[in-house]
Order: structure tokens, then sequence, then C-alpha cells
């Protein structure tokens, strides 16, 4: 379980790394709107993984963080609708989130 734990952080962190240049190409008033949620979920379910590494009660945090990643979803593909976000990089941020979101799934079913 050890393994999981550190890589899921990893892969949430280059996440944000991603989406942070991203986020540079959008027109202003997306970014500071849409764009700011976006970013400040992924900024918020890492904190919420990195909460759970030292917690006791690492359900809090990991149910925390399944709720920002389902809603990170949900405005990333309303990004793509409104032609904010390209379909391509939609579907690269899609994946990553998937790919998060199942190492996350796994994580709870043993916390």
């Amino acid at each position: 379980m050890q393994i999981y734990e550190p890589q899921l952080v990893l892969k949430t962190y280059d996440l944000y790394l991603h989406f942070y240049t991203e986020i540079r190409k959008w027109p202003k008033p997306e970014r500071y709107n849409l764009g700011k949620r976006c970013e400040d979920l992924i900024l918020d379910i890492l904190d919420n993984l990195t909460r759970a590494l030292t917690d006791r009660n690492k359900k809090f945090s990991l149910a925390e963080a399944d709720v920002k990643i389902q809603q990170l979803k949900l405005l990333f593909r309303l990004a793509n609708e409104l032609k904010i976000m390209e379909y391509r990089k939609y579907l690269f941020f899609e994946v990553k989130i998937l790919e998060i979101g199942k190492m996350l799934g796994g994580w709870l079913k043993t916390a």
C-alpha cells in the first residue's frame, strides 16, 4: 500500500504542472473564473492527499479528494464545451483525472 500513496500525490502534482501551463493560454475572463476554480480544486485535491498520508483517519481526507475530483471532471468538461480548452487537451486531462480517480478509489478501499 505504501507504494501507491506517494505515486498518487506525484500524479496529482503532475496534473497541476500541466494545467498551470495550459491555463496561461486561456482568455483572461475564463482564466480568472473557471480556470482559477479548476486550479483551486487541483490544489485542494493535492492538499487532501498529503493530509491523508499523515492522518490516522484517512477516509475523510480521501472522500473529500474524491468529491473534488468529480467536480474537477465536470469543470473540465464545461471548459471543453465552452471551447475554452481544446478537445485533445480535454482528453489529456480527462485521462489523467481518471487515472488519479482509480488510484484514489483503491486507496479508499484499503483505508
